[in-house]
């Protein structure tokens, strides 16, 4: 089982594994005046949405992106031509072969991240007294 399988699969008392969205109905059939259906369809919802949302907006600035620079936009459609079978859906296998590709990709992330950003930066420094070794946080 890989990490993030262990990470949202817990043990319940007979060993078996479930699912966070099981976890919760176990929860709710045992204190149902505490996880309400509100409280429970609020703790799920964004799992669900979370993934595509952030998706969905990377790949609407990207488009914006392309749209605005044509020239670009016909380069990466050339490669996709020219390393993906017509017909063929692109799929995250092919990024490997398509250079181009990835650095819009990356271009876009960089100027339209999804997830906000601090604007103080942490970056720790490993400092060591005596035999113990101690991660201290230093911000700029």
């Amino acid at each position: 089982m890989s990490f993030w399988d262990e990470l949202i699969c817990w043990e319940f008392g007979g060993g078996g594994e479930s699912n966070y969205v099981e976890a919760l109905l176990s929860l709710q059939r045992s204190e149902p005046e505490y996880y309400t259906d509100d409280l429970v369809k609020g703790l799920i919802m964004p799992m669900f949405t979370a993934g595509t949302h952030t998706v969905a907006l990377t790949m609407e600035w990207a488009m914006s992106l392309l749209l605005n620079h044509l020239d670009e936009l016909e380069k990466a459609r050339n490669e996709i031509d020219e390393h993906v079978a017509p017909g063929k859906l692109l799929d995250e296998s092919d990024l490997q072969n398509l250079p181009y590709l990835r650095c819009i990709i990356n271009e876009t992330l960089r100027l339209y991240p999804v997830v906000r950003s601090s604007s103080r930066i942490v970056l720790p420094k490993i400092a060591t007294l005596a035999d113990t070794t101690f991660l201290e946080v230093q911000s700029c």
